[in-house]
């Protein structure tokens, strides 16, 4: 006598396998809702971002009071470069002003990586990844931001 109590749950199973590839587990194709709020041209960010993200986004990374900036090559040594305070004003504007992409960047560093020290003792941390345009700066131990900033960019990637 032969025994099919093994070969009957495979052959459920492989039914199941085939109808649920055919069919999908989900009742209808819904999609999903956007969590960011849509489409919005008027802030400087990706498009996917709503205005008031963008604007909440923009104000947390604001920095002000830069005691001193620190230039490092890729191995980490110190460049001796000073900043006037002119350039210094530039450098924190600039930041301030910088768009949030909120795209994916690859992490690597190319060229020098800057490091901002502010009078609230919080350090920022930029670097590159190769485009003069863009940067990654990372505030405290906190949020880190890809930001499309040439000012800062051409400063990281000169010789």
């Amino acid at each position: 006598m032969k025994n099919y109590g093994v070969q009957i749950p495979s052959l459920v199973l492989l039914v199941l396998v085939v109808l649920i590839s055919l069919v999908g587990c989900a009742k209808n194709d819904v999609p999903i809702p956007s969590i960011t709020g849509g489409e919005s041209s008027l802030n400087a960010t990706s498009p996917k971002l709503s205005e008031d993200a963008a604007k909440a986004m923009q104000l947390e990374k604001s920095i002000d009071g830069i005691v001193s900036i620190t230039l490092r090559d890729i191995e980490g040594n110190v460049i001796d470069r000073k900043f006037t305070e002119d350039e210094i004003k530039g450098i924190e504007t600039a930041f301030n002003e910088s768009f949030i992409m909120d795209t994916a960047h690859i992490e690597m560093i190319t060229g020098y990586t800057m490091t901002i020290e502010l009078e609230d003792e919080r350090e920022v941390f930029i670097s590159s990844y190769g485009q003069e345009g863009y940067i990654v700066a990372r505030i405290g131990d906190g949020q880190t931001y890809h930001l499309g900033c040439e000012v800062i960019g051409r400063i990281l990637l000169s010789k």
